[in-house]
């Protein structure tokens, strides 16, 4: 292995095990990215689940009136 690869390599181990400030926000950022959008999937699912047990408890409730059409005699 040359000095040079030598070098290079010992940079790229310095880079990722000790990165720097501007590494660490952008990977702070990324994260905090991903766990808004987890968060935001999971209200949309339990508004839409909520939104649906409730149209159902509405449309199956035994208080709800039936409308029924007239019975032509």
């Amino acid at each position: 292995m040359s000095v040079y690869n030598k070098v290079g390599a010992l940079a790229t181990r310095a880079f990722v095990e000790f990165p720097s400030s501007n590494n660490l926000r952008l990977r702070n950022l990324v994260e905090s990215q991903l766990e808004i959008t987890k968060m935001e999937r999971c209200l949309i699912a339990l508004s839409a689940k909520f939104a649906l047990e409730k149209f159902l408890l509405l449309c199956l409730s035994p208080r709800t009136p039936y409308i029924l059409p007239p019975r032509l005699v």
